[in-house]
């Protein structure tokens, strides 16, 4: 609010020294610095940062801090929920923890080819869920699949024979009888999540 009168030479002296005002000042101190007056934008200079990050912290919202009586409230409950799961029904795989294995062919190792087992009938290339991983420049044999073949690309990507690359995400489902080879130039990890019965037909 903005007053007739000049503002007092008491009153300026017991202003703080941040204060910029000058005596031909006509304007009472305001209470804030969102007081409606003619001179609140050059009184707002006045204040320091310290002090309006102080009022702000005072006007947040209640329900914000982090130890509001709902929020303990929620966690009471949640931990007064039985729990269903026992011990052994759970199992977690990870790619960074796997243990990988060569892929076998002939009985030998496969260039660049190496595979994790998830399930306990995991079986290369005849069913089960397993991790597959081809290192950078793998290229895989000419395969055919002769009950379907499905995977999902974690990492990197793939190439498929007729010049698709299947990248980080993409989910590839091969149909009965389909035929192909792939290669990673990059590299990848794949997680085989149905297949059976693979026939790679380099072997005839």
């Amino acid at each position: 609010m903005c007053w007739p009168m000049p503002c007092s030479t008491a009153w300026r002296s017991s202003a703080p020294p941040a204060c910029a005002w000058s005596a031909s000042m006509s304007c009472a101190r305001p209470a804030s610095p969102n007081s409606a007056c003619a001179c609140r934008r050059q009184w707002r200079q006045t204040w320091t940062s310290k002090e309006i990050s102080a009022r702000s912290r005072r006007r947040s919202y209640p329900s914000s801090r982090p130890d509001r009586p709902g929020a303990h409230r929620a966690k009471e409950r949640m931990m007064a929920r039985p729990n269903p799961l026992k011990p052994g029904e759970r199992m977690v795989h990870s790619v960074r923890g796997a243990k990988w294995q060569p892929y076998l062919k002939d009985g030998k190792p496969f260039p660049k080819f190496f595979w994790a087992p998830f399930s306990e009938n995991s079986e290369l290339r005849r069913g089960g869920r397993y991790l597959l991983k081809l290192e950078p420049g793998a290229v895989g044999p000419l395969h055919s699949h002769g009950g379907g073949d499905e995977f999902f690309v974690i990492e990197g990507s793939i190439h498929d024979s007729d010049g698709t690359v299947l990248k980080a995400g993409d989910y590839a489902i091969y149909k009965k009888g389909s035929t192909h080879w792939t290669d990673a130039p990059d590299g990848c990890v794949l997680l085989v999540t149905f297949v059976e019965n693979s026939i790679l037909l380099d072997e005839k």
